[in-house]
């Protein structure tokens, strides 16, 4: 059986000012162009869940239990990335038992480019309309985000504009993730944006 649940969350993030050269906003879009991220480990205000399928057919309560996991697990994911990407420390630790390697390894690349820089980002972005899709062993989340308010930092200078217009708007994030013999359920992989199933406004 296929159970689905959908949450939502918002999260809000600094403020900014200054420019970047041309040449290194270039550089910056592509390192971001191979993917997106996301939030605070600080922030309390956790994923709020809102049921929209029926957990009540065929083992309704266990699939709940996993929808409620998996919402955790990408909150955890968010934190992660958002840790990562603003503290600019390439720490593998941080997704440990969330992530499988592979997806901590692609997050340290993308992010390595700016990091070696001593570029950062500040602030977070904006989560919400969460959807956990569970298949057996097998589940999906998507959300749709903003990295509006999730801008890159040179120092305590904000560059403008180098986050892609296509970030800055709301715009579909996914990942996969499997139970493992623990019993727990990992990330192992992110979903390309043609595969979501989400629309976001």
């Amino acid at each position: 059986m296929v159970s689905r649940v959908t949450t939502r969350q918002t999260r809000r993030p600094g403020s900014g000012r200054s420019a970047a050269p041309r040449a290194l906003a270039a550089v910056l879009l592509l390192a971001l162009a191979a993917g997106c991220s996301a939030s605070d480990p600080g922030a309390d205000d956790g994923i709020e869940g809102v049921a929209t399928g029926s957990a009540d057919e065929g083992g309704g309560g266990e699939h709940a239990h996993h929808e409620a996991e998996l919402t955790e697990l990408y909150s955890g994911y968010w934190d992660a990335l958002v840790a990562l990407e603003n503290s600019g420390e390439l720490d593998p630790s941080l997704f440990d038992g969330i992530a499988a390697s592979q997806v901590a390894e692609q997050e340290l690349t993308r992010v390595r480019s700016y990091a070696e820089a001593g570029l950062h980002r500040s602030g977070e972005p904006r989560v919400g309309n969460v959807t956990v899709t569970v298949d057996g062993e097998a589940a999906r989340v998507e959300s749709c985000v903003s990295e509006e308010d999730w801008p890159m930092v040179d120092g305590e200078t904000v560059l403008p504009d180098v986050i892609p217009e296509e970030l800055r708007a709301p715009h579909p994030h996914g990942v996969t993730a499997t139970l493992t013999e623990e019993g727990s359920w990992l990330i192992d992989g992110t979903l390309p944006a043609e595969e979501a199933t989400l629309s976001c406004p």
